[in-house]
């Protein structure tokens, strides 16, 4: 009887689906979506000890779905990042100019804020796509209102400047800078302006 429960208890064990473990190590690096058509692109990178795969990752935006492995890859090798790699690639539909957001998903489950890694927003304080289950997350404050970047100037990127991005960390919208895009290579000379004006006491640019 009691060799029976226990191989009870292994078959029950062997057949409780096993959650799909979340990656916290991909992150929104950079985004310009000011480009006009076909010219937008979102640079992401391994911020991990380890290589992933990102092609089955998705991109959703205001509602709108693309998973990176089937679109192109403007600057890197492959979907698949070594550590500290990066890649730039189209984000498969041309982002709202004024008001917007982007999040990065580990698979297409987009109302499942266990799959959100990353999430940004600029324009608005209003809700506009992703920012509750950003918000539920815990990648991104609020729901309504909503955190957020200012607007970019035309021909300006946001990157991210700050130390805690993707995979569930909270990014806050003073971790972004508005400036000159640097697409494929680190953010640290935009960065390095902005630590510069906070260190002689004047406000952030952005």
């Amino acid at each position: 009887m009691r060799k029976l429960s226990y191989a009870l208890l292994l078959l029950a064990a062997a057949s409780t689906p096993v959650a799909a473990q979340v990656n916290t190590d991909v992150a929104i690096n950079e985004v310009f979506y000011g480009g006009g058509a076909g010219q937008d692109w979102v640079e992401l990178i391994n911020t991990g000890n380890g290589s992933i795969d990102i092609s089955n990752f998705w991109f959703c935006t205001r509602f709108g779905y693309s998973r990176l492995g089937a679109q192109t890859i403007i600057m890197g090798d492959d979907f698949n990042l070594d550590p500290g790699e990066i890649v730039v690639v189209s984000p498969g539909r041309d982002l709202n100019n004024s008001a917007a957001d982007l999040s990065l998903y580990q698979t297409n489950s987009f109302g499942d804020p266990n799959q959100l890694l990353d999430f940004v927003q600029w324009g608005t304080d209003a809700r506009v796509g992703r920012s509750n289950e950003a918000n539920s997350r815990g990648v991104w404050l609020g729901d309504v209102p909503v955190d957020f970047v200012p607007t970019a100037q035309p021909g300006e990127s946001v990157s991210f400047c700050g130390t805690n991005s993707g995979g569930g960390l909270l990014t806050f919208s003073s971790d972004l800078m508005n400036g000159a895009p640097s697409q494929g290579t680190s953010n640290d000379a935009l960065c390095f302006v902005q630590e510069e004006i906070f260190a002689d006491g004047f406000e952030d640019v952005i």
